[in-house]
């Protein structure tokens, strides 16, 4: 049987959110996923790298401004990212100290 593989390239806005006071307070890394026109999905990996290298100009332009994500004033950074699985928004559960 034939395996059908997909990749997916997709907008999300990355950031820090505050974990918890614990040691001082720590920070971890979220991506949430954006409705953007250009998010799509290939069959082809060469064509979503394609792809994904000739949106780097409009993800520099929506960058403009903003602050990156270890600055106090962060509001996050657009990144288009290229998954081998359906993208959903990063983490999926939100982290726990230990």
């Amino acid at each position: 049987m034939l395996k059908v593989s997909k990749w997916y390239v997709t907008l999300y806005l990355t950031d820090k959110a505050f974990g918890g006071k614990e040691e001082g307070g720590w920070w971890y890394d979220t991506e949430v996923m954006q409705d953007a026109p250009n998010n799509r999905s290939f069959d082809e990996k060469d064509i979503a790298e394609w792809y994904l290298e000739n949106l780097q100009k409009y993800e520099n332009k929506m960058n403009v401004g903003r602050f990156p994500i270890d600055s106090a004033a962060s509001t996050g950074i657009y990144r288009f990212r290229l998954e081998d699985r359906k993208p959903h928004n990063k983490p999926a559960e939100r982290p726990i100290y230990e």
